[in-house]
């Protein structure tokens, strides 16, 4: 696959001891409570990925050792490539810029395509 600007971070190496097989995707990893979320399952072991929006700040999840892959669940499109290969979802993305209501949209259609999408795997 060519690489774009919004190709997956993958490192060459995991700075922490893997202690398990699974792999953890968590979606608002760069919020309040995804970045605390990614820190605490880095400590307890698990291979990260996280699905982040293009303008968020990755600097800490790149120290972690995360991969980090790039997309917005309320476009559905932008992160089917991000859902391979895992075993466990986090999902902690949540609108947080314009109105109260685009807010509550973005967030209510991002957790729909979480779901619907864990739906069409199984």
């Amino acid at each position: 696959m060519p690489l774009t600007k919004f190709s997956p971070i993958i490192p060459d190496e995991i700075p922490y001891p893997l202690k398990h097989e699974e792999k953890v995707l968590v979606t608002g990893g760069t919020g309040f409570l995804g970045k605390r979320v990614v820190a605490l399952l880095v400590e307890e072991g698990y291979s990260v990925r996280v699905l982040a929006r293009k303008l968020s700040n990755i600097n800490r999840l790149k120290e972690l050792g995360v991969e980090i892959y790039y997309g917005d669940v309320a476009d559905k499109v932008s992160f089917e490539q991000a859902f391979e290969d895992i075993d466990f979802i986090v999902h902690a993305a949540a609108g947080t810029s314009g109105s109260k209501e685009d807010c509550e949209s973005a967030t209510m259609q991002g957790t729909r395509n979480v779901l619907e999408f864990e739906r069409a795997q199984d």
